[in-house]
């Protein structure tokens, strides 16, 4: 009898270690500094028939500081400062094609982050509350709607949170591309670190959301995580999204299908 308790016991661990996996948080310490790279490639084909078809894409590769200010029960003050910022769109923005004038503006709105000292309020449990000092800032004339659209509060928390959350939800940063994601880790390893899955979510296009009976598509997500256990904070994330909209006349047949790539990897 003891020698088969033994054996149920031991499938039972071998059964549930893989789906075992503690999420990560960092760890937050009055003083620390971090330096982390972001890349960012997306695309949407939307498709709605009769000749109503386009492509977007956007890349993004940013290079920012995280200065932790304050730690307190109440949250944690953190130094944001970007080093690197430039989003490149190909193709259409909410189905204007892109010219020479809206790549123009694209890069000055990048370029309005550089060296800018910024806060982020993280709440205990690693949730980005919020980012002071960005609204704030005034972006050349002409690329004034480029910076909300790409650079707005809610898309920049989108873009940090993995460094704080690593596993949970990922929110959509629209102005990127980047899909919504709700990610686990499995406790399954492969060589590039913690295996993650989950579901991703496409939303309707602005531009589109008249069209009669759509509705948001699903899809799946997967990546990967690598965290230092021992000083409880991110070395690198790497999420690959898809997800399709699709709904079958009348009146037209719509297909619209997303794609995103979010790389955070920690250089200092």
């Amino acid at each position: 009898m003891r020698k088969s308790r033994c054996i149920i016991g031991t499938l039972a661990a071998l059964f549930v270690a893989p789906f075992a996996f503690a999420a990560p948080q960092a760890k937050l310490e009055a003083g620390d500094a971090h330096t982390y790279t972001v890349h960012v490639e997306s695309s949407r084909h939307i498709d709605l028939g009769m000749g109503m078809e386009r492509k977007e894409a956007v890349t993004f590769d940013g290079r920012f500081e995280l200065l932790v200010r304050e730690v307190t029960e109440q949250g944690s003050r953190v130094q944001l400062i970007w080093r690197e910022a430039k989003a490149t769109p190909e193709g259409s923005v909410a189905g204007v094609p892109v010219d020479d004038v809206t790549l123009q503006a694209w890069t000055d709105a990048g370029a309005t982050l550089i060296d800018q000292q910024l806060e982020l309020f993280v709440l205990p449990k690693g949730r980005i509350a919020g980012i002071e000092g960005l609204s704030k800032l005034s972006p050349p004339k002409g690329s004034e709607d480029e910076f909300v659209r790409v650079f707005g509060e809610a898309d920049m928390i989108a873009l940090l949170q993995g460094v704080f959350t690593p596993t949970g939800a990922q929110h959509a940063a629209q102005g990127l591309g980047v899909l919504g994601c709700d990610i686990d880790a499995n406790g399954q390893k492969d060589k590039e670190g913690d295996v993650l899955t989950g579901a991703a979510t496409l939303d309707i296009p602005e531009d589109v959301r008249s069209f009669p009976g759509l509705t948001p598509g699903v899809g799946e997500a997967k990546g990967a995580l690598t965290w230092d256990a021992q000083h409880d904070r991110l070395v690198q994330r790497k999420i690959e999204a898809n997800a399709r909209i699709y709904k079958e006349g009348p009146p037209l047949t719509a297909n619209i299908e997303g794609k995103s790539v979010v790389v955070l990897e920690r250089v200092k």
